[in-house]
């Protein structure tokens, strides 16, 4: 199949977008010639409430992969984008839409790109958690941070930081606790500084992994520090110039205890917030790049006045009723994405709990992507393992 559909992608990007919905299921191949037909005629109008479709027990209609390409802007934006972003990358895309397909029923898809040096300290981690508690499993789990957090839900979270800072800013100190996610794979197309593909295909600088990062894990589990830099070496093996890529699956049932539905810098999507930050910048005559200039100057207003505010009284009172539902919103979005206006600019905000994305046993699944060969990983792997199985054997020896 993936063969035949690389074929066809040689020719138009409408060829490239009917491949990319063959391999998640969503048209079959005798259908090929239907793609230009409306997407009504193709799926049939849904006539159901979004109360309804929130509500349904069936199985969702599409992937989110899927459901953000059929609508018209995304569509759009995909056709001015060059081919050479995609064509070389089809087997890493076609296995993310697979994967997608597989755990619709029963997990939501998040897009997330790290670094390539970050691949070694999860796997460190992974491997001493492993050694420190063998009777938990840690199958298709990654660990992703390597600090303690506290126990919070989205709302406590965004009712405590709205009170203390006036909005979310997850450029600072927020960093560490918020993992900022699409909700889709191409997800901020039209924003590349958002976009988690644009950011898998972005070289980044080479930097030296952070030795104190090691050496603090390595006291965390009680291990040696005489093998850590043997261990930073090992990030060379694999280096490439595409990042890496994280697709993220959490239980549909969990995931508004472990999330929230973002805007641009985690803020959440608060219609009303959101159309003062373009009216502030269509007054000041200013791109939309510079929403994050605009969105400080707004949560020192809300700092400063708090409920005075109608604007931020009326996002707290949101923010208490559940309109940030993560849940709620992707029940719409895999099932009638054309009801979404700017489905493109829509994000979501993870927060690292014990409960959640530091809980091996959560059920919450990570699969890695990236462009390093075979021969790299096989490399890393037999080495990295070499130098953790000394530092296990040192450790039990009790040296430091």
């Amino acid at each position: 199949m993936y063969k035949v559909i690389k074929s066809l992608l040689k020719g138009s990007w409408i060829s490239l977008y009917v491949g990319l919905l063959v391999v998640s299921g969503t048209v079959e191949a005798k259908q090929l010639h239907q793609v230009q037909a409306t997407q009504n005629s193709k799926y049939g109008i849904d006539k159901r409430s979004l109360v309804e479709i929130q509500e349904q027990k069936t199985p969702d209609r599409f992937t989110q992969t899927t459901a953000h390409l059929q609508t018209k802007e995304v569509m759009k934006l995909l056709k001015k984008e060059p081919s050479s972003k995609f064509i070389p990358y089809l087997d890493m895309i076609f296995d993310c839409l697979v994967k997608e397909q597989d755990l619709k029923d029963s997990h939501y898809v998040f897009y997330h790109t790290t670094p390539n040096q970050w691949r070694l300290a999860s796997d460190v981690y992974s491997q001493a958690y492993a050694w420190k508690y063998p009777n938990q499993k840690i199958e298709d789990f990654l660990f992703l941070r390597f600090s303690d957090f506290d126990q919070m839900s989205p709302r406590d979270f965004l009712l405590q930081e709205l009170k203390q800072n006036g909005l979310v800013d997850n450029r600072g100190k927020l960093a560490a606790l918020l993992l900022s996610v699409n909700l889709s794979l191409f997800g901020n197309m039209d924003w590349k500084t958002s976009s988690t593909w644009e950011y898998f295909l972005t070289e980044l600088k080479k930097e030296t992994p952070n030795r104190k990062v090691y050496e603090d894990m390595m006291d965390k589990f009680g291990l040696t520090h005489k093998y850590i830099d043997e261990l930073l070496s090992l990030t060379q093996i694999y280096e490439t110039k595409e990042n890496t890529l994280l697709q993220i699956f959490v239980p549909q049932d969990k995931v508004d205890q472990i999330g929230y539905l973002a805007w641009s810098l985690g803020i959440p999507k608060h219609e009303k917030t959101i159309s003062w930050v373009y009216d502030y910048l269509k007054k000041k005559s200013s791109p939309i790049s510079h929403r994050g200039s605009a969105m400080e100057i707004l949560a020192e207003q809300f700092k400063m006045e708090q409920e005075k505010n109608p604007l931020f009284k009326d996002l707290v009172e949101s923010v208490k009723e559940g309109d940030f539902s993560l849940h709620a919103y992707l029940k719409i979005y895999r099932n009638t994405p054309w009801a979404i206006e700017g489905i493109d600019h829509d994000q979501a905000r993870l927060i690292f709990t014990p409960n959640g994305l530091l809980n091996p046993a959560a059920d919450i699944q990570f699969y890695r992507y990236s462009t390093a060969s075979k021969e790299q990983l096989r490399e890393y792997t037999e080495r990295l393992n070499g130098v953790m199985k000394k530092i296990f054997a040192e450790s039990k020896k009790g040296g430091k």
